[in-house]
């Protein structure tokens, strides 16, 4: 099978995945892969990382997996809250609680941002979403969590949230998520303070 076709069958993929199946150098990959973006046949995400948009299972959610490489890590935040209407406003930026380092990824395809959360912090409350094209996402009460978890570190980030339809979250989730997972008494007081403001 030769690179275009391949590439076509493809979502996303790494210059060294094709150069693998194809049984070539990453050079030789490499440069064939930005003939096809200067043709306008696909999309660069970040470096070494590539995106067919035409593909009919296209997601940008999709493409987290390929920017997180060996972080562990879930869509979050105001990016989970939209998907499930909490909030009508579109975010900026696809929001993603990482175990890596704060970061921001601006591509062709849109703009990530990392958002570093303890590992600890990441053993409940998010699962693989979607059929054919699946990638981890928060849960409601999760990606709430996280934002009040967030909201109490250095530059009060996310203190103020659009308007919030709250109908289908479970706020007695988020107490427990607050219970099980965070130790220090003084943000536990912190977060359940924000989640009664509301």
């Amino acid at each position: 099978m030769n690179l275009p076709s391949l590439v076509k069958k493809k979502i996303a993929f790494t210059t060294r995945e094709l150069a693998f199946e194809l049984g070539k150098s990453t050079n030789s990959v490499s440069r064939s892969l930005k003939n096809l973006h200067s043709l306008g046949e696909i999309k660069r995400v970040s470096r070494g990382i590539w995106a067919n948009v035409d593909h009919p299972h296209f997601s940008p959610y999709y493409l987290v997996q390929y920017l997180l490489g060996d972080e562990q890590g879930y869509i979050s935040f105001l990016s989970a809250l939209h998907r499930y209407d909490i909030i009508s406003q579109i975010p900026s930026t696809i929001q993603v609680a990482t175990s890596g380092r704060n970061r921001s990824v601006s591509s062709e395809i849109g703009d990530f941002e990392f958002i570093k959360i303890k590992p600890e912090l990441m053993c409940d409350g998010f699962s693989l979403w979607g059929d054919i094209v699946s990638y981890n996402l928060a849960s409601r009460e999760k990606a709430l969590f996280d934002c009040l978890y967030i909201s109490t570190r250095k530059g009060n980030r996310f203190s103020r949230f659009p308007e919030l339809d709250l109908s289908q979250v479970k706020q007695r989730k988020i107490i427990s998520f607050i219970h099980q997972l965070i130790k220090c008494k003084s943000i536990q007081s912190a977060m359940k303070k924000r989640l009664e403001n509301l």
